[in-house]
């Protein structure tokens, strides 16, 4: 009787351990889920003008919303990026909580400058477009693109390539993603890239060839982890003049890797 109530107690430990682990691989897996995101547009015009007039300014903003039920914490701090990439003012150094303000800090603008000049009669444009580029358990990428046309000789152009690790809501960083040992030699696979991509032979400066690399080659702030490797991007005036644009390198995953630090590959996973 006593070993049939020993057996009795036992299976029952065993069957609440394998309950219990199986919670615990339910919550971990749950708390890896990818997130998700739905896509909002929003247009303004000055006075409901014709965007398509030459009297008229507007703003045209494309971006997503981010969603994870699993982390909410993350999920805030995504989209607290993606507004601060939304309301980044074009004049001064004023901060705005919303399109809404931004939008009538423009409009203010525009209005002031068809005072001032009553003839005045260009168009002003500010469109956003955000987009994530990928969006899986370990890592989310984001590019931010910003257009804007306020007279000049041309329109402006700025973007913004970033990754963040998807358990954390941290931004991640070159200095992050490679072997501190390895950065050099991971700087020389970029310059060689770069040189592939501007068909610049070894023997030729860099600067011979029109570009601003006077204390040597170096990477820029805008990356993304994308699902084939690594996507560095240049915007046009920052190692260039405008008429060279901007530069996009591609490094695969298998020339990438050898050059990750500890367990970096996982974003890839």
């Amino acid at each position: 009787m006593l070993l049939t109530t020993e057996v009795s107690v036992n299976k029952r430990i065993a069957i609440l351990f394998i309950f219990l682990v199986s919670v615990l691989f339910i919550f971990c897996e749950e708390a890896k889920v990818a997130p998700e995101f739905t896509n909002v547009s929003v247009t303004k015009t000055y006075n409901n003008c014709d965007i398509n007039s030459d009297s008229c300014a507007y703003l045209k903003f494309d971006y997503p919303i981010v969603k994870m039920p699993s982390n909410l914490s993350v999920a805030k701090q995504l989209n607290d990026f993606i507004n601060s990439e939304l309301t980044q003012p074009l004049f001064g150094d004023a901060k705005y909580d919303s399109i809404n303000e931004l939008a009538s800090q423009f409009f203010n603008e525009y209005k002031e400058m068809k005072k001032e000049f009553a003839d005045y009669s260009l168009p002003w444009t500010l469109e956003k477009n955000i987009e994530i580029k990928l969006a899986g358990s370990k890592c989310v990428s984001i590019t931010a693109m910003t257009f804007s046309f306020t007279g000049g000789a041309h329109p402006n152009t700025v973007f913004t390539y970033t990754s963040f690790d998807t358990q954390t809501g941290k931004r991640i960083t070159i200095a992050d993603l490679i072997d501190s040992i390895k950065i050099n030699s991971f700087l020389q696979l970029a310059e060689n890239t770069f040189r592939e991509a501007k068909n610049i032979s070894r023997g030729k400066s860099l600067e011979s060839a029109g570009f601003w690399f006077n204390e040597g080659f170096y990477l820029p702030e805008n990356f993304i982890i994308t699902a084939s490797g690594l996507t560095i991007f240049y915007n046009t005036y920052e190692i260039a003049p405008y008429a060279l644009g901007t530069t996009e390198l591609n490094i695969q995953l298998e020339k990438l890797e050898p050059f990750l630090a500890g367990n970096n590959i996982n974003y890839w996973q």
